[in-house]
């Protein structure tokens, strides 16, 4: 699944006029007890990947996306990617234990 994702983001990013781009993956834990994580990716790209916790309750809200736990995870399995940039908050305030999201981390150059 990861080879799809990098090939989508290269395209992508191409799509979007940056030929010259990096990306890592960043791993984001939000404890259970806590509610929310905020992300500044203004003039970056964050696009997730994987959810280590498929059946908790979560919502990402960015400036140019919102998705849900629903939306992500069909039938138990994630969804290829979303896409977010901006201001990123995962909120995971049902959630009954840790949840890890899996993003790659893209910045043109």
């Amino acid at each position: 699944m990861e080879g799809i994702i990098s090939l989508y983001i290269e395209s992508r990013m191409k799509e979007m006029g940056f030929e010259k781009f990096h990306f890592n993956i960043k791993p984001i834990t939000i404890k259970s007890g806590e509610n929310i994580a905020r992300i500044d990716a203004h003039n970056e790209f964050w696009y997730l990947f994987d959810v280590n916790q498929t059946e908790d309750d979560f919502t990402i809200a960015a400036n140019n996306n919102i998705i849900n736990q629903d939306e992500f995870v069909v039938d138990g399995v994630p969804f290829i990617t979303y896409e977010f940039t901006g201001d990123i908050n995962i909120d995971n305030t049902n959630a009954r234990l840790d949840q890890s999201f899996l993003f790659y981390r893209v910045i043109p150059q």
